[in-house]
């Protein structure tokens, strides 16, 4: 499961399992419609044996820090729930550690995961990614930009003067990852920068094509810049994004240049959310609304 949410979807993530346990949660970053739906998951954790042997990937970079309060509020509720082995951070240069704990914790008849660092999957080749194996690869963000996240919310906390969140680093320091299984490729953006996570991909060997991408941001127009290079380059078809329920002023995500890019190369783009928009020829109707994709 990749973020939350704002609300509480214990009862819709319960049916969806349908009896299945979940393995692992991908909070991105620490904004409130990412994170606050995974604090209420854990608060309920031992109610619920679905998440028993689940593992974390999220970046809490010193504990030592002071952090913004429902960052800080995550990191406490993972101590007090999970075995610190199970909590991943995304900026580690390998992970063989993390991968033999998920794999002795691993049920018979679950798939295996392999968590990847950039440099770990830049050094391998298509066709030694085994069939009926998960691959998740890590791209960003790097150790600096947590860094200067992390002294960002060191002052927001202990200075005297009025410190403002960094709304601009809270996004740079989004988790995005490949997703890879079968020889299916789906990219995850989170709130990230396109142009840097396009960087990275195309020094990766036997990622050629991708199935699928998560839009970054509700498809903002910053965040998203560039992304028609991956129909160029990947020949990426398909796109999600998160709609924002407003779609006046401010709140016109997804921008409209970035979807009409991708409509007039071929694209598909997909919801889940629902929107009010009462322009009716407003490129965002052309959206599909659909709570399962295949890819």
């Amino acid at each position: 499961m990749v973020d939350c949410g704002k609300a509480n979807v214990l009862e819709d993530l319960k049916n969806a399992l349908n009896g299945q346990q979940l393995n692992g949660i991908v909070v991105t970053h620490v904004d409130n419609d990412h994170i606050v739906g995974v604090i209420d998951l854990l608060e309920y954790y031992d109610t619920y044996d679905f998440l028993n042997n689940v593992f974390i990937i999220y970046n809490k970079y010193d504990e030592t820090l002071i952090t913004y309060d429902k960052g800080n509020k995550l990191y406490e509720e993972i101590r007090r729930r999970l075995s610190q082995k199970m909590l991943i951070k995304s900026y580690a240069r390998n992970y063989n550690r993390e991968n033999k704990v998920i794999e002795r914790r691993r049920q018979k008849e679950e798939l295996p995961v392999h968590i990847l660092s950039k440099v770990q999957r830049g050094l391998m080749s298509a066709d030694m990614l085994e069939n009926d194996h998960v691959y998740i690869t890590m791209l960003s963000p790097d150790i600096d930009t947590l860094k200067k996240l992390m002294r960002n919310w060191k002052n927001v906390t202990e200075s005297s003067a009025k410190v403002k969140e960094d709304s601009n680093l809270k996004n740079q320091s989004s988790i995005s990852f490949l997703l890879e299984f079968n020889k299916k490729k789906v990219l995850m953006m989170g709130d990230g920068i396109v142009k840097e996570v396009y960087e990275i991909l195309k020094e990766f060997k036997g990622v050629e094509h991708i199935d699928y991408i998560k839009l970054s941001h509700h498809g903002a127009k910053n965040n998203n810049e560039g992304i028609e290079k991956f129909v160029d380059t990947f020949s990426c078809k398909q796109y999600g994004v998160t709609i924002k329920k407003g779609q006046t002023g401010e709140n016109k995500h997804p921008d409209r240049d970035i979807i009409k890019g991708l409509f007039e190369r071929g694209c598909k783009i997909y919801t889940s959310t629902d929107y009010e928009c009462t322009e009716p020829t407003d490129l965002v109707h052309r959206i599909e609304k659909k709570s399962e994709i295949g890819v």
